[in-house]
């Protein structure tokens, strides 16, 4: 009797180890998301870069602006390009006080570029964020969706307002190609 004891309190022990070793459906989903963001953003990335766009550092750890770009000519800085990426049907966030402020709102978009410029106190930054507060500066929701069983679909939107309410989808010709993605 003493036995049995003994074995099931080792079962029961050992069950209990192994149960919180298991990553739930939970933890596993969650991973799963931050995989597919990661290549949501990589895509964009390879996108951009090459449709000539100069990507630099948007994020303080894994916040802030996923694609932060800019264009110069004749060695000056002559647009300024702000995106997001979502995967599937991911949505923008809410942040601040009382969740207030819309992720890409302009509100939104200078307060990452007021943390950016205090991390990474470059020209380059102080010019992107002056750009940002003038204006002067393309915002863009960057989708990937999965179609069918081997498809994504690809959609960027622009947004309105700087990220206020409103999207316009922008429409990509047919056949239209990223390039090589092999990196992401």
């Amino acid at each position: 009797m003493i036995l049995i004891r003994i074995v099931l309190l080792i079962f029961f022990i050992t069950g209990s180890i192994w149960a919180r070793e298991l990553p739930s459906d939970n933890k596993i989903q969650g991973r799963l998301n931050i995989i597919n963001g990661a290549s949501s953003e990589c895509v964009m990335h390879q996108f951009y870069t090459q449709s000539g766009w100069v990507q630099v550092e948007g994020e303080i750890g894994r916040n802030g602006i996923d694609g932060l770009y800019y264009k110069k000519k004749n060695g000056v800085i002559k647009d300024v390009l702000v995106a997001e990426s979502k995967w599937n049907t991911s949505r923008l966030g809410r942040s601040g006080k009382n969740k207030a402020v819309k992720q890409m709102s302009k509100e939104w978009v200078l307060r990452t570029m007021d943390k950016l410029v205090k991390k990474l106190d470059t020209p380059t930054y102080r010019t992107l964020r002056e750009f940002i507060f003038h204006d002067q500066y393309r915002a863009r929701l960057f989708r990937l969706k999965p179609k069918s069983k081997n498809g994504i679909q690809i959609s960027i939107y622009k947004i309105k307002n700087k990220g206020l309410k409103a999207f316009d989808e922008i429409s990509v010709a047919r056949g239209a190609k990223i390039g090589s993605i092999k990196d992401c």
